[in-house]
Protein backbone atom coordinates (compact mmCIF):
# COMPACT_ATOMS: atom_id res chain seq x y z
CA UNK A 1 0.00 0.00 0.00
CA UNK A 2 1.26 3.46 -0.83
CA UNK A 3 2.33 5.84 1.89
CA UNK A 4 0.33 8.74 0.52
CA UNK A 5 -2.01 10.94 2.46
CA UNK A 6 -5.03 9.39 0.76
CA UNK A 7 -5.65 6.25 -1.20
CA UNK A 8 -6.59 6.51 -4.80
CA UNK A 9 -9.91 4.80 -5.45
CA UNK A 10 -8.40 1.71 -7.12
CA UNK A 11 -6.00 1.21 -4.21
CA UNK A 12 -8.94 1.37 -1.84
CA UNK A 13 -10.85 -1.28 -3.79
CA UNK A 14 -7.89 -3.63 -3.48
CA UNK A 15 -7.87 -3.23 0.32
CA UNK A 16 -11.59 -3.50 1.12
CA UNK A 17 -11.51 -7.07 2.41
CA UNK A 18 -8.74 -6.21 4.87
CA UNK A 19 -10.65 -3.08 5.91
CA UNK A 20 -13.93 -4.93 6.47
CA UNK A 21 -12.18 -7.78 8.30
CA UNK A 22 -10.38 -5.38 10.66
CA UNK A 23 -6.96 -6.57 9.46
CA UNK A 24 -5.43 -3.13 8.92
CA UNK A 25 -3.10 -1.30 11.20
CA UNK A 26 -4.22 2.01 12.65
CA UNK A 27 -2.49 4.15 10.02
CA UNK A 28 -3.90 2.15 7.08
CA UNK A 29 -7.36 2.21 8.67
CA UNK A 30 -7.18 5.99 9.08
CA UNK A 31 -6.09 6.43 5.46
CA UNK A 32 -9.08 4.42 4.26
CA UNK A 33 -11.47 6.29 6.55
CA UNK A 34 -10.04 9.62 5.33
CA UNK A 35 -10.54 8.64 1.71
CA UNK A 36 -14.08 7.46 2.40
CA UNK A 37 -14.90 10.76 4.08
CA UNK A 38 -13.85 12.65 0.95
CA UNK A 39 -15.01 10.29 -1.82
CA UNK A 40 -18.77 9.70 -2.18
CA UNK A 41 -18.22 7.16 -4.99
CA UNK A 42 -16.06 4.99 -2.74
CA UNK A 43 -18.62 5.19 0.08
CA UNK A 44 -21.27 3.87 -2.32
CA UNK A 45 -18.87 1.22 -3.60
CA UNK A 46 -18.01 0.12 -0.05
CA UNK A 47 -21.69 -0.15 0.88
CA UNK A 48 -22.45 -2.25 -2.21
CA UNK A 49 -19.32 -4.38 -1.84
CA UNK A 50 -20.11 -5.07 1.81
CA UNK A 51 -23.66 -6.14 0.97
CA UNK A 52 -22.51 -8.41 -1.86
CA UNK A 53 -19.83 -9.94 0.35
CA UNK A 54 -22.34 -10.63 3.13
CA UNK A 55 -24.84 -12.20 0.73
CA UNK A 56 -22.11 -14.27 -0.90
CA UNK A 57 -20.90 -15.62 2.45
CA UNK A 58 -24.45 -16.49 3.49
CA UNK A 59 -25.07 -18.23 0.18
CA UNK A 60 -21.86 -20.24 0.42
CA UNK A 61 -22.64 -21.39 3.95
CA UNK A 62 -26.14 -22.48 3.01
CA UNK A 63 -25.10 -24.54 -0.02
CA UNK A 64 -21.97 -26.32 1.17
CA UNK A 65 -22.41 -29.87 2.42
CA UNK A 66 -21.33 -30.53 6.02
CA UNK A 67 -18.28 -32.58 4.95
CA UNK A 68 -17.08 -30.02 2.40
CA UNK A 69 -13.84 -29.11 4.18
CA UNK A 70 -13.02 -32.75 4.91
CA UNK A 71 -13.44 -33.70 1.26
CA UNK A 72 -12.03 -30.57 -0.38
CA UNK A 73 -9.20 -29.85 2.07
CA UNK A 74 -6.82 -32.50 0.70
CA UNK A 75 -7.71 -31.60 -2.90
CA UNK A 76 -6.97 -27.91 -2.33
CA UNK A 77 -3.74 -28.75 -0.49
CA UNK A 78 -2.59 -30.96 -3.39
CA UNK A 79 -3.47 -28.24 -5.92
CA UNK A 80 -1.53 -25.63 -3.92
CA UNK A 81 1.54 -27.86 -3.70
CA UNK A 82 1.39 -28.45 -7.47
CA UNK A 83 1.17 -24.67 -8.05
CA UNK A 84 4.23 -24.09 -5.89
CA UNK A 85 6.27 -26.75 -7.68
Amino acid sequence: MRNSLLFRCRSLYDQLDRFLDGEMGLWEHLLVKGHLMMCPQCRVYLRQYSQIRTLSLQQQQEQLPPDFEQVMGPIVARWKSEQNS
